[in-house]
């Protein structure tokens, strides 16, 4: 799947934490983009808000799935790593 659609179920989940009150940890999808993955990554919604605060550009992947021969890791501790993807020059 498109690390796109990952995206887009993460945002629903964000929307609905924030309706139920949530500031606890909540479980988020890993966007790293691989087919066979379905690891879940624990933020609180202040931590997601700040993965998205920087654009669409960057993404939530878990802690290894960084890839980082084709992204800049741009935040990493020991549950999840924002990454965005190098341009191709």
């Amino acid at each position: 799947m498109a690390r796109s659609v990952f995206r887009e179920v993460n945002e629903r989940i964000r929307a609905l934490a924030e309706r139920w009150g949530d500031v606890e940890e909540r479980d988020f999808l890993c966007e790293c983009g691989r087919r066979d993955c379905r690891e879940a990554v624990s933020l609180t919604v202040d931590e997601y808000d700040i993965v998205r605060a920087e654009g669409a550009g960057r993404f939530l992947v878990a802690a290894r799935h960084a890839a980082e021969r084709a992204e800049n890791v741009i935040v990493r501790n020991g549950r999840f790593c924002v990454v965005q993807p190098r341009s191709k020059s």
